[in-house]
């Protein structure tokens, strides 16, 4: 949760774009921000505090799935986020 909140709050990208990440989407010092809706693709610069989060986070990302190159996964493998499991009774 510390690494999602800190994103948000030092690089300011939307909710949906930080659900969408891929690891694929990281590089040393900024996150690739792939186009969605009206936004544009861009480049989005980490600063020290957002790049020590994203490495403790990936330290101990949940493994479950090794098949999903998303960033943020449940602990079951699940797409942070995923419409389709939400609301569950």
């Amino acid at each position: 949760m510390f690494a999602i909140i800190e994103l948000l709050l030092q690089t300011g990208i939307r909710i949906g774009e930080l659900a969408a990440l891929k690891l694929s989407d990281i590089q040393k010092k900024e996150l690739h921000i792939a186009p969605a809706e009206k936004h544009e693709e861009r480049m989005v610069p980490l600063n020290k505090k957002a790049q020590a989060a994203l490495s403790a986070y990936i330290k101990i990302r949940p493994t479950v799935n090794a098949k999903s190159d998303h960033l943020f996964i449940t602990k079951i493998g699940q797409t942070f986020l995923d419409q389709k499991h939400q609301d569950r009774g």
